[in-house]
């Protein structure tokens, strides 16, 4: 329960980490511009919440971070051993790039499987009626991960690796 005027929490100090359901009252959602005026980003009444890309967020960070290992390797590893293997047929090269092609493989499914998670959490992108248009911008960056992803995967998987698998 929290007294008329009291601030919840600042974004500068704290991330948000926390699904919050207003049950009575108003929430005035805000930020500070440039010139130090307060610019409302919402109001929010009984039955709203904020707070909920917490619910996945752990999810997000490690698709981050998975593929920008993931990208390391392709440039360090597996798209050299292509390189090679095309200069210099040989099995041992081969097998070197496909070794590295089925884990580079394995992390596409991870990913995948991190995105269709956070399909299924936000019940497909569906925005509820009362959502801040914040809310509606993160949705469209994530559908655009998403289908960059999958269509980096598609040209990878099932025309590179194609062209590999002899």
């Amino acid at each position: 329960m929290y007294h008329t005027s009291t601030v919840i929490f600042v974004t500068y100090e704290n991330k948000v980490d926390t699904l919050y359901l207003k049950n009575k009252g108003k929430i005035k959602l805000y930020k500070y511009i440039k010139d130090g005026k307060e610019q409302i980003l919402d109001i929010l009444s009984e039955g709203d919440f904020f707070g909920k890309l917490n619910l996945f967020k752990e999810d997000i960070y490690s698709l981050k971070d998975e593929i920008e290992e993931h990208l390391v390797k392709e440039e360090e590893l597996l798209f050299p051993a292509i390189l090679e293997f095309e200069k210099r047929t040989l099995r041992n090269l081969l097998d070197k790039a496909l070794k590295v092609m089925e884990e580079t493989e394995n992390e596409h499914n991870n990913a995948g499987g991190i995105l269709k998670e956070a399909r299924r959490i936000t019940k497909n992108y569906e925005l509820p009626s009362n959502m801040y248009s914040s809310f509606e911008r993160t949705y469209e960056k994530l559908q655009g991960v998403e289908a960059d992803l999958f269509q980096y995967i598609h040209l990878e998987s099932n025309i590179l690796f194609e062209k590999l698998n002899i």
